[in-house]
């Protein structure tokens, strides 16, 4: 199974990427292949469910907006987290991945699901050790000599601190994070971006050595990949009734506990249709136009306006796809490939909507 996780750091250069975890320790910065048409349907900004069956017999769940408990970043916004789950279109994996969805459905289960998974991405958020950047050492000395104090003596006597420490900052050596801050505000070298090195629990004192955050330092958030697994097994390990065949009506509703209770009663025990297309889509303020035209099989959102559950009409063989769909997808295309352009711009990492575009 290919796992996607999207989150951000705890300082505004962290800002939102999605990274796919290989393994503990191994991660690439890739986006999950969810489908243009499947961009399209959702709102960014709000939590959403979207199981879709994908070309090259795949099968895709994206959950996104989950929002851990005081996990909020250095101006004090809710850190989210997105994930996507890929796998082979099999009987079993299905199985697991609407169960999965099932859990991200219900409120009292999304809250139980948001609590795992916030102990699989965990917020880098204080480095242990930090130290100067190669680059970066010829100018600390430059500075050095500039300043008030001069040289490396008079330097030590300021700071009351021990000559070996001053001495390893100087050399671009790891040293304990206050102590560096502390030598970095006295030379005001604030220009200069440090070296951050978080240790693993249970680790003291091995600043030096690669480990295990190694890769995920410029993200601001670490993935355990193992513990992620062990998520998911709980659905292959969990009896549930014997799969029935989808129900082949199409229908939408309002995004309310109700219907999410009953569409996640529905695809615990039966099928998804076998359409290569984005077959459940639940999400925030879409228009019911959208998701009609788009054909959804089970489709949710808080802009459609009916008392339950609608079926929704076949289209004419002759129909072509509307100017309000056309913009919505191309809209939705921009949005996204913006916000992996641009992660440090601060509304691209929020991926804010306003509803009155919809």
């Amino acid at each position: 199974m290919d796992i996607y996780v999207q989150s951000r750091g705890y300082d505004q250069d962290k800002d939102y990427r999605w990274i796919k975890v290989i393994e503990d320790g191994k991660v690439k910065e890739e986006i999950p292949p969810l489908s243009k048409n499947a961009i399209s349907l959702i709102e960014n900004s709000s939590p959403s469910v979207v199981l879709e069956r994908l070309p090259e017999s795949d099968l895709l769940l994206l959950i996104t907006g989950l929002e851990p408990e005081k996990r909020l970043d250095i101006i004090g916004r809710q850190i989210r987290i997105d994930l996507a789950f890929v796998d082979k279109d099999t009987d079993e994996n299905e199985r697991v991945l609407r169960q999965l969805a099932v859990r991200a459905l219900v409120d009292e289960k999304c809250k139980l699901l948001t609590e795992k998974i916030s102990l699989c991405v965990e917020l880098l958020k204080n480095p242990d050790f930090l130290q100067v950047n190669p680059e970066d050492i010829d100018k600390v000395k430059v500075s050095l000599e500039k300043s008030n104090f001069q040289n490396r003596e008079n330097l030590l006597v300021e700071l009351n601190l021990p000559e070996e420490i001053v001495g390893d900052f100087l050399d671009g050596k790891a040293i304990n994070a206050l102590d560096f801050a502390k030598i970095y505000n006295t030379l005001e070298l604030d220009l200069m971006k440090p070296k951050e090195i978080y240790l693993p629990p249970g680790v003291e004192d091995s600043p030096n050595e690669e480990n295990i955050y190694s890769s995920f330092v410029n993200y601001g958030f670490y993935v355990s990949f193992s513990k992620l697994l062990e998520v998911i097994s709980i659905e292959k390990t969990e009896e549930t009734p014997t799969s029935q065949a989808a129900d082949s009506i199409k229908k939408i509703g309002p995004n309310i506990p109700e219907l999410r209770e009953e569409l996640a009663a529905e695809i615990s025990h039966s099928k998804l249709p076998l359409e290569i297309a984005p077959l459940l889509v639940v999400t925030g303020f879409k228009k019911m136009e959208i998701l009609i035209e788009a054909q959804i099989w089970r489709g949710l959102s808080k802009l459609v306006d009916t008392e339950g559950w609608t079926k929704i009409p076949k289209p004419k063989l002759k129909d072509k796809l509307s100017l309000s769909v056309m913009i919505e997808v191309v809209s939705a295309q921009f949005k996204w490939l913006k916000s992996l352009i641009e992660p440090s711009n601060v509304k691209s990492s929020e991926n804010i909507e306003e509803k009155s575009e919809d």
